[in-house]
């Protein structure tokens, strides 16, 4: 798994977010990840109120995070140049990674 995220030439790439530090302040980071628009189109995720896509797949490292990230938590990115929020819909912990599916949030 390390090497998909060292080989930004093939799968994956470097990205700036900022997430919650869980006691009111932010964590803002640059993270070599998977940042996959195309594989969400094949997945259905079940939720409880039926079915959803999500618009993002994203695999990153667990290194950055304090907290588990949960669904109906926000990432944010890009930082700069417009915070552009995400809703994570689905966290999968996969290993040394999460694996998140990602809404786009409007406004």
């Amino acid at each position: 798994m390390d090497i998909t995220f060292t080989n930004t030439s093939e799968f994956g790439s470097t990205r700036e977010f900022a997430i919650s530090d869980g006691r009111g302040g932010e964590i803002v980071f640059t993270a070599n990840v998977v940042w996959d628009e195309d594989e969400m189109k094949k997945r259905v995720i079940v939720q409880q109120q039926g079915l959803y896509l999500g618009e993002v797949f994203c695999v990153i490292k667990k290194s950055y995070f304090p907290n588990p990230p949960r669904p109906d938590e926000v990432i944010y990115h890009p930082i700069t140049p417009f915070r552009r929020g995400w809703k994570i819909v689905e966290v999968i912990d996969a290993e040394h990674a999460y694996e998140m599916a990602l809404d786009r949030l409007i406004g």
